[in-house]
């Protein structure tokens, strides 16, 4: 594809996967593959005059794509550039390669987070990784851009082990007003205004989610847990934060007043940035990037193939696709490709496929699995097709009409 050969799998998720690559020159990236159809599907109505429009995320996304190729901060993942494959219906995200890979490990037995090493980090290490973190958020947010998916499997180690965000699948670039309404994310890092109101302030729903990344770093767990949905919501809303003794006064009191549960009264991210805890000093506001007419257009890269490669890749995508309508066999699509193995015939990429196939049959039969820890809690994230729902189901909380 293209310059990029692609490699092993890195990770999935409900509409696509990350694979390792390597270009023509042997440097590594990572690159999330994406399906336009989905991005088709998630439409929004706008009024413009006496008319309402109908827009879809495909509209935005080469808007967005545009800010994200001039974002570059050492905080945050860079994406280098976006392929457009408009005939197999995929969007190829080519993004700089972390191999520090991610700063915890959820470990489903014990409803846990534990580092690579199956430590949790001590009060001077989740200093600095909050730092780190805070600055690019304070990037992102200097751009009116929202991650709104903070968490370990998303904050990953780089080369000299500063931390940095990654994962912006979700990332919403906001209006000057910062008031948002879709209710989207992971459940356990959710602010309890998301829950209980029909309109929010964006950048506070990242300095909770952030809240919970700090919790969770020094102690292993998130603060809020329950079996169901609702019970989770419930406990996110009205229960108080429980902190042990072993956490130091200064950075339980800080703690407290990041996870306040009333937007107006937490700590904004200025604030923390100022906050003598994390040690930052004075730290210069980002400048704002601007995005051109040019900058639009050559958003989306098209995609440069010779009949081989286009038939071959034709195969893939149908099998990626297959796997993504099951979260259950996507996690189990691990044979990896080494990154110098390039397929050169449609029979011989047919044979590949089809080894690869037998061996997800044959992992049907072992399961379950005896890799120790899983990627993501057993939670799902909410996208607005089912944000009526579950508000609904807070019945004394809130009901959307």
């Amino acid at each position: 594809m293209n310059q990029y050969r692609m490699g092993r799998l890195l990770g999935e998720g409900a509409f696509g996967e990350v694979r390792e690559a390597v270009d023509d020159k042997d440097d590594k990236y990572a690159i999330k593959c994406l399906s336009r159809s989905f991005l088709k599907k998630k439409r929004q109505f706008e009024k413009q005059g006496r008319r309402m429009k109908v827009r879809t995320a495909l509209d935005d996304v080469q808007r967005e794509i545009a800010i994200m190729k001039k974002v570059r901060h050492n905080n945050l993942v860079s994406l280098v550039e976006v392929i457009d494959d408009e005939e197999n219906d995929m969007l190829f995200m080519v993004l700089e390669y972390i191999p520090g890979g991610q700063v915890m490990y959820w470990k489903n037995s014990n409803k846990t987070y534990l580092s690579k090493d199956g430590d949790l980090f001590s009060e001077s290490q989740a200093k600095k990784m909050a730092g780190d973190i805070l600055k690019g958020m304070s990037y992102l947010h200097t751009q009116q851009i929202i991650h709104r998916d903070l968490k370990p499997e998303n904050i990953l180690f780089g080369v000299d082990g500063s931390c940095k965000l990654a994962d912006f699948g979700i990332a919403q670039k906001l209006e000057q007003e910062g008031s948002i309404s879709r209710m989207q994310g992971t459940h356990q890092f959710m602010a309890p205004e998301m829950i209980s109101n029909d309109k929010y302030d964006g950048f506070l729903l990242d300095v909770w989610a952030f809240g919970v990344c700090l919790h969770a770093f020094i102690l292993g767990r998130v603060p809020f847990w329950a079996d169901s949905v609702d019970e989770l919501f419930t406990a996110i809303t009205d229960d108080p934060v429980d902190l042990p003794p072993s956490v130091s006064p200064d950075l339980s009191s800080l703690l407290l007043k990041i996870l306040e549960k009333d937007p107006q009264k937490r700590k904004s991210l200025e604030q923390l940035l100022a906050d003598p805890w994390f040690e930052l000093g004075d730290v210069k506001k980002p400048d704002t990037l601007e995005v051109t007419e040019q900058d639009l257009m050559e958003a989306l890269t098209p995609i440069k193939l010779d009949f081989a490669q286009t038939v071959n890749l034709a195969i893939k995508m149908k099998k990626w696709k297959n796997n993504a309508l099951s979260n259950a066999a996507l996690a189990r699509s691990e044979k990896p490709i080494a990154p110098n193995k390039y397929v050169e015939t449609v029979e011989e990429f047919k044979k590949e496929v089809e080894e690869s196939s037998k061996v997800e049959e044959s992992r049907k039969v072992e399961e379950p699995s005896k890799v120790e820890f899983v990627a993501t809690p057993k939670t799902e994230q909410i996208t607005p097709k089912r944000e009526g729902n579950l508000r609904r189901k807070k019945n004394s909380r809130c009901v959307i009409f």
